[in-house]
């Protein structure tokens, strides 16, 4: 929809799919870490966004805990992007999938051997990674905002 209007960035040069694949699975990448960022940092956002943190026990049901306004307010984040980009629709539902799997994955209460937590959390979010950002410590929560990768905490240093 986005390249048959004309609408953002990538409709208006002529990118090979793979790099449309991997720019556009980086911006809402980077989008989703600025959210959660700004859901941890603003207090009102915060506000919604701890019903998420109010899971004692870290698992799998943790993924879909989430104060409805958070979706609400999310939406108009995630459309802008993509069409402020023109990401086309398969690379945002490739990235959403993606997203789902890591999430579910970082909220699992499973313990990996030191090798696959080493060489994963190299490029994605870890169970352990995540268990650390679930912290009751306010300096453990407030950072790893990372939803799939761990760059952008890499980058802004949190």
């Amino acid at each position: 929809m986005t390249r048959a209007n004309g609408w953002g960035l990538f409709s208006q040069i002529e990118l090979p799919f793979v790099v449309l694949l991997v720019a556009g699975f980086l911006i809402r990448s980077l989008v989703s870490w600025l959210f959660h960022y700004a859901m941890h940092n603003v207090p009102l956002l915060w506000r919604v966004h701890r019903v998420h943190h109010t899971d004692t026990h870290l698992d799998v049901s943790t993924t879909v805990r989430f104060h409805p306004l958070e979706s609400v307010l999310s939406a108009p984040l995630v459309i802008g992007t993509v069409l402020l980009f023109g990401i086309p629709p398969v690379v945002i539902m490739l990235s959403e999938l993606f997203d789902a799997a890591i999430a579910v994955f970082s909220h699992a209460n499973i313990r990996m051997p030191c090798c696959l937590e080493r060489t994963f959390g190299l490029v994605v979010i870890t169970p352990h990674l995540h268990r650390i950002h679930h912290s009751t410590v306010v300096r453990e929560t407030n950072s790893n905002y990372g939803a799939t990768l761990v760059y952008w905490d890499m980058l802004f240093g949190t």
